[in-house]
């Protein structure tokens, strides 16, 4: 799934542009972050994962003049193959 952080708000508060981004999976239920893009300071990237659960990417923002900002984005994974029916 397509997911999307806007870092517009604080890049135009520091007068300054996204530069680079990461992201990285966090939590206990691990899931597959693909290498994010950026255009006009909104970071890009596709996760997913083979087990339901619940887990969070960070996102970090480098902007032009060297600071960093991180958000979170907490992820419900609901993989109907990985359920059991009874």
């Amino acid at each position: 799934m397509l997911y999307k952080v806007d870092f517009s708000k604080s890049a135009s508060a520091a007068s300054t542009s996204v530069s680079s981004v990461s992201a990285e999976s966090k939590g206990v239920h691990g899931i597959t972050v693909t290498t994010p893009s950026v255009s006009s300071n909104v970071a890009s990237f596709y996760a997913s994962s083979a087990n339901s659960g619940d887990s969070a990417v960070k996102v970090t923002a480098t902007y032009a003049d060297g600071k960093k900002d991180a958000q979170f984005i907490k992820v419900k994974v609901t993989n109907p193959v990985s359920s059991r029916y009874f």
